[in-house]
């Protein structure tokens, strides 16, 4: 059983780990830890109540555990709090018009009407957000 216990653990550390953000890593500890702890609480009582308990204190430790390996990541060094848009430029969206092309006859072939995509200004590489 402790095995397991300790399976469980290193589980919840790597899950809770992998989100961007304090609210989801905490969420996402709490829910693993919460399931964990009720497989393990069921597991070793045998009956329901051993089940909630390791479901509570399963979600308070990976809750826990969540927030605090997700504020290790954002103090670590080198770590930097400029986002990925403020850092490096982005492609601005083209300036496209749409053309309608009505029905057309032409000698013996018939056009259906149909819409012509023009660019009117390429895209770009900008660092404004505007």
């Amino acid at each position: 059983m402790i095995r397991l216990s300790l399976i469980i653990a290193a589980l919840v550390a790597v899950l809770a780990s992998a989100c961007a953000t304090p609210s989801r890593s905490i969420f996402l500890g709490a829910g693993s830890g919460a399931v964990a702890g009720g497989g393990v609480g069921l597991a070793i009582g045998q009956n329901a109540t051993g089940a909630v308990i390791g479901a509570a204190s399963g979600a308070l430790a990976g809750g826990v555990l969540g927030y605090l390996l997700h504020r290790g990541k954002e103090s670590a060094p080198g770590a930097s709090s400029m986002t990925d848009a403020e850092k490096y430029p982005f492609l601005t969206r083209p300036e496209v018009r749409t053309i309608w092309v009505p029905d057309a006859i032409e000698g013996d072939r018939y056009i259906e009407r149909h819409r012509v995509f023009v660019i009117q200004k390429n895209s770009s590489w900008s660092k404004d957000n505007d």
